[in-house]
C-alpha cells in the first residue's frame, strides 16, 4: 500500500461511539496522549504509537483536536490499519487503531 499523497477529509466525521461498538472492552497495549496539541501532532503522534504495537495489538489515541475525528480514520486505512472507532468524553476523543501489519 502506498504512503504517499495527500491526507483529505473523511466526510463520514469518522467517529464511532464506543459505547455502541463496545470499544471499552478492548485490550489496548498502549496510549498515546496528545491532548492539547494540534494540526499534525496527533496524527504524528498516532504514527509513532503504531510502530510500539504488534501485528494484532491496539494503540488508543488521545486528543482534543476536532481535525483528527476526520483524519484519522483515514490515516489507519491508507497506512493499512484497523480503524476501530473513537469515545469521546468531556471534549476529550478517544481513537482505537489496530496494527494490521
Amino acid at each position: 500500500m502506498s504512503t504517499t499523497g495527500t491526507l483529505q477529509p473523511d466526510r463520514s466525521g469518522g467517529a464511532r461511539d464506543a459505547r455502541q461498538t463496545g470499544l471499552g472492552t478492548l485490550k489496548v497495549v498502549k496510549t498515546v496522549d496528545v491532548r492539547g496539541t494540534s494540526c499534525q501532532g496527533p496524527m504524528l503522534a498516532a504514527k509513532q504509537g503504531i510502530v510500539g504495537a504488534r501485528v494484532g495489538q491496539v494503540v488508543a489515541i488521545l486528543t482534543t483536536d476536532r481535525d483528527t475525528r476526520r483524519y484519522l480514520p483515514l490515516w489507519a486505512r491508507k497506512m493499512g490499519h484497523e480503524y476501530l472507532g473513537m469515545d469521546e468524553e468531556r471534549g476529550c476523543m478517544k481513537f482505537f487503531v489496530r496494527r494490521v501489519h
